[in-house]
């Protein structure tokens, strides 16, 4: 039998520090997403308070 080229130690860390790598870069795909989102939400709200601004000066100049 052979010896073995790296100690369960070695191992471990590098299985550890793979899995974290992984995971960061998973939050930080999450991040982006979550940026996005609340952009589109944002603008969509800002949307409906111009529409609804639109509509009471319509109203109160009796266009509508």
């Amino acid at each position: 039998m052979s010896t073995p080229i790296y100690s369960q130690e070695q191992l471990d860390i590098a299985v550890l520090k793979n899995s974290q790598e992984g995971v960061l870069r998973e939050l930080s795909v999450i991040r982006e997403e979550i940026k996005s989102e609340s952009h589109k939400n944002t603008n969509l709200i800002l949307g409906i308070y111009a529409m609804i601004g639109a509509a009471a000066l319509g109203k109160l100049f009796g266009i509508i």
